[in-house]
């Protein structure tokens, strides 16, 4: 079953998700993180994605998300229709999401801090002086 809501204000976001079985991230660019995929993370949601680099820096297919190759034009589906026929994987999956971001400290916080320690490392360095 499907619900179309169509648009969603942002701050209406967290209300929303707990809704979700299955969260769909079906196209990335190839040089940013999407923040959508540290919401569905946070909540832990079982994850379908792209199997690009930048997603394959935050999933690990099978364990904390199902990627699929864009290239696949039934990949995509396929990795829908395993985890809407799998209530364990869905679970499984939805755990480790969780876990990652406690784990990696996937956070607003966690990401200023490294940021901070990222630019301390470059100034002890003699760079940005």
């Amino acid at each position: 079953r499907v619900t179309v809501t169509g648009v969603v204000k942002r701050a209406q976001i967290p209300a929303v998700l707990p809704a979700f079985d299955i969260a769909l991230q079906p196209a990335v660019v190839e040089y940013a993180s999407p923040l959508k995929l540290f919401e569905y993370l946070y909540v832990g949601l079982p994850i379908v994605a792209p199997n690009t680099a930048n997603i394959c820096e935050i999933l690990s297919h099978g364990e904390t998300g199902l990627l699929f190759c864009l290239d696949d034009t039934n990949s995509f589906t396929d990795a829908i229709q395993t985890l809407v026929g799998d209530p364990l994987l869905r679970k499984r999956l939805s755990r480790n999401a969780r876990n990652l971001v406690m784990k990696r400290n996937f956070t607003w916080h966690g990401n200023a801090s490294e940021i901070a320690s990222l630019a301390a490392r470059q100034r002890a360095r003699g760079f940005g002086r």
